[in-house]
């Protein structure tokens, strides 16, 4: 029943599976409002008479930076959000997530919309927070992924829990294998294909 910026501020940030990015604003504006728990409140309307607000600015504008560049999109810093591709678009929501300094990140479908060698950047990323100490939650289907950078896998089918397991032997399960490779159960019925 919180608030999202009540979230945030217990260290939690999230991704979303369709992109929600201010389309009209820089990337860096995007990035900056993940920065926005950042600027001490009392000056957020009146930075110009604030010499300690600008020096707060230049510091939450570094760490934008930082984090765009830890997703390797810092060259782009300062183009419209909504003239990039849609895999640099999901790169700059990852990147206002991470602005927020998170301990804990769920991310929704991040690889939507990115080839096999962003794929594989995006995972080694992940693993790099993890061993940060960052806690990382993925809703996924790209197996690839899920297999690099996931200690534990739950599978769900319709809602309802089918499978918990390590990534290795998550491949091997076979309610896993039916529903998702469409195999016939032994009802005989062929599951759906959008499970």
């Amino acid at each position: 029943k919180l608030q999202p910026h009540d979230i945030c501020r217990k260290g939690i940030a999230r991704s979303f599976q369709n992109i929600r990015l201010f389309g009209k604003m820089d990337v860096l504006g995007n990035v900056l409002t993940g920065r926005h728990l950042k600027i001490p409140p009392a000056a957020r309307g009146w930075q110009w008479l604030f010499p300690w607000f600008r020096k707060n600015m230049a510091i939450q504008e570094k760490r934008s930076h930082e984090c765009l560049a830890q997703m390797s999109i810092d060259q782009l810093a300062y183009r419209e959000a909504d003239t990039l591709s849609y895999g640099d678009q999901r790169r700059v929501e990852l990147a206002r997530a991470l602005a927020t300094e998170p301990r804990m990140l769920l991310l929704d479908e991040p690889t939507a919309g990115m080839n096999a060698t962003e794929t594989k950047e995006l995972g080694d990323l992940i693993i790099s927070l993890r061993e940060k100490g960052m806690t990382i939650l993925v809703i996924e289907h790209d197996m690839n992924l899920i297999n690099q950078v996931c200690d534990r896998v739950v599978v769900l089918n319709f809602g309802s829990l089918i499978a918990e397991d390590t990534p290795e032997a998550i491949r091997c399960d076979t309610k896993v294998i039916q529903a998702y490779l469409g195999m016939e159960n032994n009802s005989g019925a062929t599951p759906r294909k959008d499970s």
